[in-house]
């Protein structure tokens, strides 16, 4: 068997130094390792990313922007609904505008859909020089109903705007009402009521829908959407 032969004299010489070296060595390494432990734990994560949030900061965030916002872009606001389709008409020509029912009053659209749309919409309205304002809709997602009764305004608006393109004539409604009826319900919530009357009438659209169902279509929504009307 072979070893490894050492020089002792070069070895008894060099100790003290070595030791030195070592030692200095291990007190880097813990400093070192100390400074990346405190970089590592004590950095502050998105909430969402972070397992390790309390409870309650979790609670908050999920409850910041828990809500549901749908916008109306309007361009007038009448008495009268001859005033309001006379309006509408002018506007068709370049928009896909619509009139709905408001209590006793009527109001002209060109969009009922998410805020960014409507925002975009908006500005373009207003450097054509056509007078707008923007509606606001919010719906607290604080319940199973509430979060459901949103996704079927998202889905029923996503069928309208399909049908409101230029090369579409029609849009077949039964994966749509498939869909609606799919959804769970909770008869124990404000919204129950709401979720109820909207789903009767997405059950109540005929089998195909056409451009001539778009403006009933925007007043059902409009209907179920004036409950979370932002005053």
């Amino acid at each position: 068997m072979k070893y490894t032969r050492y020089d002792l004299n070069k070895r008894q010489t060099n100790g003290g130094k070595v030791m030195v070296f070592l030692v200095i060595v291990v007190v880097v390494a813990l400093t070192l390792g100390t400074a990346l432990a405190k970089i590592i734990f004590n950095k502050t994560p998105d909430a969402a990313n972070n397992p390790k949030t309390n409870s309650t900061e979790q609670v908050g965030n999920a409850n910041k922007g828990d809500t549901t916002v749908f916008s109306l872009v309007q361009c007038g606001y009448y008495s009268k609904k001859e005033n309001a389709d006379d309006n509408k008409n002018k506007l068709k020509d370049k928009y896909n505008s619509f009139t709905v029912k408001d209590n006793d009053r009527f109001r002209v659209g060109v969009l009922i859909g998410k805020t960014d749309e409507a925002d975009k919409l908006s500005k373009d309205l207003t450097a054509a020089g056509v007078t707008n304002l923007k509606v606001n809709f919010e719906i607290s997602n604080k319940d199973l109903c509430s979060k459901e009764l949103a996704e079927m305004v998202s889905g029923y608006l996503q069928v309208i705007h399909t049908l409101e393109g230029k090369d579409t004539k029609s849009v077949k409604t039964d994966e749509f009402k498939k869909w609606t009826n799919g959804l769970q319900e909770d008869s124990k919530s404000e919204y129950f009521s709401i979720f109820q009357t909207l789903k009767k009438s997405i059950n109540d659209l005929p089998a195909e829908m056409s451009k001539d169902n778009i403006e009933s279509s925007y007043g059902t929504i409009f209907t179920a959407l004036s409950n979370f009307k932002v005053k």
